[in-house]
């Protein structure tokens, strides 16, 4: 009988801890719904790391996966009360009320 996998492990990314694409966009969604989000007060960033593939093949796995962990652990330290979001690979989304 295989592992549960936890609705924790399947809404976040393993790395950085942040919302995966798909949970991302349903907390934002249903947060604007409830109300606790109002579209008028935040921003939305989004934004990839530049030349991170060519960091990653120059640099192996490694250093990729400890330089993906940095940006998140210095992301959550920015903006501690906001939603992130790893999207994909190098992509990040934030949703902040600043």
């Amino acid at each position: 009988m295989g592992e549960m996998i936890s609705e924790r492990e399947t809404r976040r990314d393993p790395m950085t801890g942040f919302l995966t694409k798909e949970a991302f966009v349903d907390t934002v969604q249903r947060r604007l719904e409830e109300g606790s989000l109002r579209a008028e007060e935040i921003t939305c960033v989004y934004f990839d790391i530049k030349a991170f593939k060519l960091f990653y093949a120059r640099n192996g796995f490694d250093m990729g996966y400890d330089c993906l962990i940095s940006v998140g652990r210095l992301l959550r330290e920015g903006f501690p009360e906001d939603e992130l979001c790893r999207s994909s690979n190098d992509h990040f989304i934030i949703v902040t009320r600043r």
